[in-house]
């Protein structure tokens, strides 16, 4: 085992949050030991290039708020940005098409649901919601769709999640929130933040922290680093490993075991889940769907009965790729190591949502990609959202203990921010903040 020298900070995770407050702190003049498990930074950021196409293709983390630190981050280094504009095409059982915004579908239902919270003193799960609110069968079309964008976009379980926590985030950050793309890649942004750390922040990759001992101004964390057991030692310390990794028991490859336990967040860890995406990118000779009747506007479009009941483009809409997505409970139920299946589910899905046959989108298709963030060892899941009865979970696992040690990362990103470029990176900010003041008060 070999002994390092102390630093003052120590931050587990180069992702987003852990760059965000390496560089702050790095700023403030404190000293900085990053240590990333991947041999990659990024986190769930990940952005793949293909030789025959103009444009990166994401894995992971995508879409940039309309305002914010990640936006005025991006514009500042002058980095190209290209806004989504289009239309949201959605395929109906009976095989018709229709056009409409991205959630003014269900709007009405979500009013529905805000006037009986007004009078109710708790919280429900959506489906619990819907049940005592929604149940008039003129809202029957409205609430399937509800359920489609819960599971797709917030990649949710309906069942459990907080419709108090959905309501927030439908005001705040709603889908329409986020309509930008970096034309660089979403690895643009860690990028910068990595460009921007000081020469006191040390970063290692491969570097597998599985034992945090703390207490009040000391910190231990033992690391798996290049086959060698190193032990790091600080005054303080920041976690920003995925929520998944958090929950999970201590023995499980990619989490981590504390002395002590962090008791006082158990009940946060309780009220927080990890939603589950499976992304497939499929590359054609041409972008033949524009040509398709409903489709020459085509941002987005849906089929929400398929295994697949997402998809959109890129920018420029020339491209001649799709971007398809699954998420949620049924997310866990496809098996991904199988990619004769898989393609095959993507392709049933594509077509039908463009309304046509399965042999022509076989017939374009050049080349294809995936990724499933549940069998990334250091993810575990693609981002968090908040059960029934958990709109304080986040804030409550951010808070620091004993000025010493805390935890950022999405998860702890509330008003919305959550599964966010956004929120990783504010929280990344609010958890460097929160120890220089314990550092100097």
């Amino acid at each position: 085992m070999t002994k390092n020298e102390r630093t003052d900070v120590i931050i587990i995770g180069a992702g987003l949050a852990g760059l965000a407050a390496a560089e702050r702190l790095g700023a403030a003049g404190r000293t900085v030991v990053l240590l990333e498990a991947r041999d990659r930074i990024g986190g769930r950021v990940l952005t793949h290039h293909e030789p025959d196409l103009p444009v990166a293709i994401e894995l992971g983390a995508e879409w940039i708020g309309n305002s914010g630190a990640v936006h005025e981050l991006l514009v500042l280094h002058e980095a190209p940005l290209r806004v989504a504009r289009g239309a949201h095409v959605m395929r109906l059982s009976d095989g018709s098409a229709v056009t409409d915004d991205a959630d003014s579908g269900f709007t009405r239902l979500l009013q529905r649901l805000r006037v009986g919270l007004a009078t109710f003193a708790g919280d429900l799960t959506l489906y619990e919601a819907l049940e005592r609110w929604c149940t008039d069968p003129a809202l029957f079309e409205e609430t399937e769709m509800l359920i489609g964008y819960v599971q797709g976009f917030h990649a949710a379980d309906p069942s459990r999640m907080s419709v108090r926590w959905l309501l927030e985030v439908e005001s705040t950050q709603s889908a329409n929130a986020s309509e930008f793309r970096c034309a660089a890649g979403a690895m643009h942004i860690v990028h910068i933040l990595q460009q921007s750390l000081s020469s006191s922040c040390t970063l290692h990759v491969n570097a597998v922290a599985h034992e945090v001992r703390w207490r009040a101004g000391h910190v231990d964390v033992d690391v798996m680093q290049n086959d060698e057991l190193r032990t790091y030692t600080a005054s303080q310390l920041i976690v920003t490993i995925p929520l998944a990794l958090l929950q999970a028991k201590p023995d499980l490859d990619g989490a981590i075991r504390f002395e002590p336990p962090l008791s006082s967040k158990r009940d946060a860890l309780k009220h927080l889940a990890m939603g589950q995406a499976i992304r497939v990118v499929l590359m054609f000779d041409t972008p033949f769907w524009q040509s398709l009747p409903d489709m020459s506007d085509m941002l987005f479009v849906h089929a929400f009965e398929q295994p697949f009941p997402t998809w959109w483009r890129f920018e420029p809409a020339s491209t001649p790729a799709l971007v398809g997505w699954l998420a949620g409970p049924a997310a866990s139920e496809i098996d991904t190591t199988n990619d004769t299946l898989l393609l095959d589910l993507a392709v049933q899905s594509l077509a039908h949502a463009l309304g046509v046959e399965m042999g022509e989108v076989y017939a374009r298709l050049q080349t294809w990609l995936m990724h499933d963030w549940s069998r990334d060892a250091f993810a575990r899941g693609a981002y968090t959202y908040v059960l029934s009865g958990g709109l304080a979970a986040h804030a409550a696992l951010g808070k620091v203990l004993d000025g010493t040690l805390v935890i950022a990362g999405e998860a702890t990103a509330g008003h919305g921010f959550n599964a966010t470029m956004e929120g990783a990176v504010r929280s990344g900010h609010r958890a460097a903040d929160a120890l220089l003041d314990a550092a100097q008060g």
